[in-house]
């Protein structure tokens, strides 16, 4: 593999020189770094550098998957200027990111507090379960009480993003996946981790590769909810590597304003344009958020998601 990439750029050998471990991100790893290649490479050369960057990961990389983020990648992909130096332009036609900007929004919004200060809804019991232990076993406020130790809301948050009864399509992992009603789901949502922003309208639908698929474009509905994700990492996968982003973060955290407080105050800004029905932490650094945009013209939706790419937010989603 060091012979097949020793002419491409630094970047692109960083990448390949650092892939995730299984659970950290094997799948989006190879999108991204697809995109890169696309460039330097034709897709079996892509497809043969990827399947050895990943073998020993931790998990099965199935050919299918590889396939798939090369074929994908491909109208995102990053292209060499015609004048002959190599300089990253999407075919989208992604605006660049505008950190001015995002420094801006940054040091005059608010934080991951101010986030949640403005929600409506309070996932919070009313008295800590440490001073309920220390209340008279007949003290009068306790039969009123219900803390939990592990709070756990899935349940109330899925039946107001996804009121009645819709077809949900959730899954352990990307590969392990169903859709059903959400009656079917009702009291295990919690056991999974991922799902799909839209109800779907059918259980299955036909795959790009023409099999038949319960997590497919075509039994997938109208858009409920635009995803929007931050990841504003100061170190590349290798820990080694800085980023894009490295220069910002230290700036920030000189100022006391971590990576979630920068996300927040981002979030909030968007807010102002579109409705933040959700904000979730990703169990790493970054927050997302969950933009209502049911029946909206697909150019508006358009026009926010380009807004929010200038904001660092990730094209992916």
């Amino acid at each position: 593999m060091r012979e097949a990439s020793i002419d491409l750029p630094q970047v692109v050998r960083d990448m390949l020189a650092s892939p995730p471990r299984a659970g950290n991100g094997v799948h989006r790893f190879l999108f991204r770094v697809a995109r890169q290649l696309h460039a330097h490479r034709g897709e079996k050369q892509i497809f043969q550098l990827l399947r050895a960057t990943l073998y020993g990961c931790g998990r099965l990389v199935p050919d299918r998957e590889i396939w798939d983020a090369i074929r994908n990648s491909y109208a995102t992909a990053w292209r060499p200027h015609q004048g002959g130096t190599s300089r990253n332009v999407a075919l989208t036609g992604w605006p660049p990111r505008n950190k001015e900007k995002i420094d801006n929004i940054v040091q005059a919004g608010g934080g991951l507090y101010d986030l949640w200060e403005t929600s409506p809804v309070r996932f919070e019991p009313s008295i800590r379960l440490s001073e309920l232990e220390a209340q008279p076993a007949d003290d009068a406020r306790r039969p009123d009480l219900k803390p939990q130790v592990c709070s756990c809301y899935t349940e109330e948050i899925v039946d107001a993003l996804f009121p009645g009864d819709p077809l949900l399509c959730v899954g352990r992992s990307v590969y392990k996946y169903a859709t059903r009603r959400r009656e079917f789901w009702r009291g295990s949502l919690s056991d999974f981790s991922l799902i799909v922003p839209n109800p779907m309208t059918k259980v299955t639908g036909m795959a790009k590769n023409s099999k038949e698929s319960e997590h497919t474009l075509d039994n997938t509905g109208p858009r409920r909810f635009l995803t929007v994700e931050f990841d504003f990492s100061e170190k590349a996968r290798d820990g080694k590597t800085d980023t894009e982003w490295a220069t910002v973060v230290r700036a920030w955290r000189g100022d006391a304003i971590t990576v979630a407080d920068a996300c927040a105050a981002l979030l909030m800004h968007l807010a102002l344009r579109a409705p933040l029905a959700l904000a979730a932490h990703s169990g790493g650094k970054s927050l997302h958020g969950w933009f209502y945009c049911f029946g909206r013209p697909e150019e508006k939706l358009h026009r926010f998601m380009r807004e929010a790419h200038t904001l660092g937010a990730d094209p992916a989603t």
